[in-house]
């Protein structure tokens, strides 16, 4: 058996140490499950254009953050937080594919301006339409996805 350097860890303990990360964040969400359901309640009574169920997106949350072990170690309260995020992103992602079946070009020009930081010049010469076009886009895209993530909001 050949010495490993001091501190250096074999497989088998990196695997040990990943699957108590997994059971740590698979018990703080045993824990917190209520709590996210009664939080993902209250997200969905807020967005009454949401088609997924409270469970869904308690569910749709998790996977999101399940994946993120270091999120185990934080405060009960920092993961609240932090799930009530991934919800949110869930809820913003399914509003953005829809307008993505309904307007596919709307979609992109909002994925390059909003995530992307690019200016409606750069977004007009990319999709090849007048740089009228992208603001009259932005303009309906902002207004469409605000009646979808926050009906009655305007």
């Amino acid at each position: 058996m050949q010495d490993q350097p001091q501190g250096a860890r074999s497989p088998d303990d990196r695997a040990a140490s990943a699957a108590g990360k997994s059971r740590a964040l698979d018990d703080l969400y045993s824990l917190v499950y209520e709590e996210l359901r009664r939080l993902a309640s209250f997200v969905r009574r807020n967005e009454v254009s949401a088609t997924l169920s409270t469970t869904a997106l308690v569910h749709e949350a998790w996977l999101k953050l399940k994946d993120s072990p270091p999120v185990a170690s934080n405060s009960l309260s920092h993961f609240k937080a932090i799930a009530a995020r991934a919800m949110r992103q869930v809820l913003v992602d399914e509003a953005l594919q829809e307008l993505e079946r309904l307007n596919p070009r709307q979609a992109q020009m909002v994925a390059n301006r909003f995530f992307g930081g690019l200016t409606a010049a750069e977004i007009s010469e990319q999709l090849g339409v007048s740089e009228s076009v992208i603001d009259r886009d932005w303009r309906a895209a902002k207004a469409w996805l605000a009646g979808r993530i926050r009906p009655g909001k305007e």
